[in-house]
C-alpha cells in the first residue's frame, strides 16, 4: 500500500472518530434538555396543586364564616363598655398618682410604724428621757444634803436592786435563759465597761446639775449622746449594725447644736 492511501485511512479514522464525537454531545444535549423539561413540568405541577389548596381552604373558611351566627350588640357593647372604663379608670389612676403618693407613703409609714409596736417602744423611750431628767434633780438634791460621793454611791446602789429585781422577774416571769458562764467568757472585752461609763454619767451629772442647770446639762448630754450614737453607727463600733451617716443627719446635729446653745444662752 503506498503511502498515499495510507493517509487517507488516517484522515477517514479522525473523520470517524470526530463525528462520533459530536454524536455523543448531541445526545447529551437532548438528555439535558428532556431533564430541564420534566422538572419545569413537576415544578408547574406543584405550583397549581399548591393554589388549589389554598383556594380551597379559602373556600372553606368563608362557608364557615357564613354559617357562623351574627354577634348581637348586646354581646359587645357590654365588652366595649367595660373596656372603655377600664381606659378611664386607669388614666383617673395615673392622673392621680403624684398627688396620692406622697400621702400614701406616709400614711403607710405611720400605720406600719404603730403596727410594730414602735409606738409603745417609743412611749417608754420618753418616759426614760424623763425619767434621767428627774433623775438629774434627784442627784443633785442629794448632793446638797449627803455629798457628791454618797449621792452617786446611793444612786447606784439603789439602781443594783433594782436591777436585781427586774433581772428576777425576767428570767422567773418571763422565762427568759439565763446567762451561762461560758457564753460570758466570750463576750469583747467592752462590753463590761458600760457600769463604769454610766458611773461616770452620774457623777458629772452630780457634779454640774446644781451650778448649770438640769435642761442645760442634760440638752449637752442629748446632744454630745446623738452626735457620738451617729459617728458608730457610721462606723459600726462595739459590734453595732452600720448605719451610713449622710448628708441629712449631718444637717440634724447641726440643728441640734443650734437648740443646745439656745438653750444653754437663753
Amino acid at each position: 500500500m503506498s503511502r498515499r492511501d495510507e493517509e487517507k485511512d488516517d484522515e477517514s479514522s479522525v473523520s470517524t472518530v470526530h463525528d462520533s464525537i459530536l454524536d455523543l454531545q448531541q445526545r447529551q444535549r437532548a438528555v439535558d434538555e428532556r431533564q430541564q423539561e420534566q422538572q419545569q413540568q413537576q415544578l408547574e405541577t406543584d405550583t397549581s396543586t399548591a393554589t388549589m389548596n389554598d383556594d380551597d381552604n379559602l373556600s372553606n373558611d368563608e362557608e364557615q364564616l357564613r354559617q357562623r351566627p351574627p354577634a348581637t350588640d348586646t354581646a359587645v357593647v357590654p365588652e366595649v363598655a367595660a373596656t372603655t372604663n377600664d381606659k378611664d379608670q386607669r388614666i383617673i389612676d395615673e392622673g392621680n398618682y403624684i398627688d396620692k403618693s406622697s400621702s400614701n407613703s406616709i400614711s403607710h409609714r405611720i400605720q406600719h410604724f404603730f403596727h410594730d409596736g414602735k409606738a409603745v417602744a417609743v412611749f417608754f423611750m420618753i418616759t426614760g428621757g424623763m425619767a434621767v431628767a428627774v433623775q438629774s434633780g434627784t442627784n443633785g438634791s442629794m448632793r446638797v444634803i449627803a455629798g457628791r460621793s454618797f449621792s452617786a454611791t446611793a444612786n447606784f446602789v439603789i439602781g443594783l436592786m433594782a436591777n436585781l429585781l427586774a433581772f428576777a422577774f425576767d428570767v422567773l416571769v418571763l422565762k427568759t435563759p439565763r446567762p451561762r458562764f461560758s457564753r460570758l467568757k466570750e463576750s469583747p472585752w467592752y462590753s463590761w465597761i458600760g457600769g463604769i461609763l454610766g458611773t461616770y454619767y452620774v457623777i458629772i451629772n452630780i457634779f454640774t446639775v446644781i451650778n448649770m442647770g438640769a435642761g442645760t446639762v442634760l440638752s449637752v448630754n442629748v446632744c454630745s449622746q446623738i452626735i457620738m450614737a451617729c459617728i458608730m453607727d457610721h462606723f459600726g463600733l462595739t459590734g453595732i449594725a452600720k448605719r451610713r451617716i449622710t448628708i441629712w443627719r449631718i444637717l440634724a446635729c447641726l440643728g441640734l447644736i443650734g437648740c443646745v446653745a439656745v438653750i444653754t444662752i437663753f
